[in-house]
């Protein structure tokens, strides 16, 4: 049986918020026919890494799609994952090498041996156990200091000082002031939580790679953390709408027997807390 890897920004990728706009089809989309062309070009027993008799309309009727759908998906990802049929980050994502079970089975005793050795071992350097109590506080320090967001957004689609760092230089190429722009980059994620961030700064990249944004700016970056804000916040409103509707039309449509059944619960709970105040009895 043959085996490929998904590394682990790969959900997250903001190449494929591209590819989704070229196509013109939905991101759940895109994923679905790039890890159906991994199993492929995985299987490939003359070439792995290149697509193997790849149908349009096997994959479709596989993703429940449209095969032009599955072709126009096909086409967008030329030139950003896809080389003709070949797969162009394969020798990068997919190495030769297998992690066999001895191997991992001596890395285990060897991390186990070296940490039975270290709780046999006296402490007595006690100057570095408060450096390091101190330089963990700093840490701390850091990650609180723009409240949730920095731990959050790391590892998604960029890590924090790749972010930071790209503010910096909008702000100032010559000259960036990093600190700055790590304090501009922790007040908006206050200001519009971490993932309005997180999903402006995809659609940032994606459309400064598409060609849409040609002077990418401080102010552009802000004003698509304000959209994605904008948009989350009118979902959430029309779920809500869209529940309280349902939940009228289940009451209006509740038969007869159901509120009676209602009414009948009522009237017990009315009896017991009376026997549970006698008072209010004798006064019924």
């Amino acid at each position: 049986m043959n085996w490929v890897r998904l590394w682990q920004d790969m959900p997250t990728d903001p190449k494929w918020r591209v590819v989704a706009k070229r196509s013109g089809r939905p991101l759940s989309e895109v994923l679905a026919v790039f890890v159906h062309m991994l199993t492929n070009a995985g299987a490939n027993a003359t070439e792995r890494g290149v697509l193997e008799i790849w149908c349009h309309d096997d994959i479709a009727a596989a993703l429940d799609m449209e095969p032009e759908h599955v072709e126009a998906i096909y086409d967008a990802m030329q030139g950003k994952t896809l080389q003709g049929d070949a797969l162009t980050g394969w020798e990068k994502r997919q190495p030769k090498r297998e992690d066999g079970s001895a191997e991992r089975a001596k890395a285990w005793r060897e991390r186990n041996r070296t940490q039975a050795n270290a709780e046999k071992r006296p402490d007595t350097d006690t100057d570095t156990d408060t450096e390091r109590e101190v330089s963990g506080r700093a840490r701390e320090r850091d990650t609180d200091a723009g409240g949730r967001a920095s731990a959050e957004l790391f590892g998604l689609n960029d890590p924090t000082g790749i972010i930071v760092a790209s503010i910096a230089r909008m702000q100032n190429n010559l000259a960036p002031d990093y600190k700055w722009a790590r304090t501009c980059f922790e007040n908006n994620v206050t200001l519009f939580g971490a993932d309005a961030v997180r999903d402006g700064w995809a659609e940032f990249q994606a459309d400064q790679a598409d060609g849409k944004l040609r002077i990418p700016s401080i102010k552009a970056l802000v004003s698509y953390f304000q959209t994605v804000k904008d948009r989350r916040s009118r979902d959430a409103h029309m779920q809500r709408k869209v529940a309280r509707e349902s939940y009228g039309r289940q009451q209006a449509d509740k038969p007869a027997w159901a509120a009676a059944q209602d009414l009948k619960a009522a009237q017990t709970l009315q009896v017991f807390a009376l026997l549970d105040k006698p008072e209010a009895a004798a006064n019924a």
